[in-house]
């Protein structure tokens, strides 16, 4: 039985990388069209839409550290809450972006 649970931590762990890097990636696309909007219209409303996707890309990237680092995902436990929390992220910036794009 550990043994699944073992081997369902390191699928969990891979599967959380590339919902990590798909968010980063989102992020950074997002920060480059408020970016160039601000540049633009120099609106306070993108101004904030700036920071905020900011602030997400700072907390995305401390995640992989931890990823990386501290290989958090080694507990079912504590993995399986923050990866879906993670994945439910990434649906939102999936919408998110796509919203921004149009």
């Amino acid at each position: 039985m550990t043994e699944i649970l073992e081997i369902a931590a390191i699928i969990t762990t891979v599967i959380s990388f590339i919902v990590v890097i798909a968010n980063i990636l989102l992020l950074v696309g997002l920060i480059r069209i408020f970016h160039a909007n601000y540049r633009k219209i120099k609106a306070k409303f993108t101004r904030g839409l700036l920071t905020f996707v900011t602030f997400l890309l700072v907390q995305q990237l401390f995640f992989l550290v931890g990823l990386i680092a501290l290989n958090t995902f080694r507990q079912v436990t504590a993995g399986g809450p923050i990866f879906f929390l993670n994945v439910l992220e990434l649906i939102a910036l999936i919408i998110f972006y796509r919203t921004t794009r149009e």
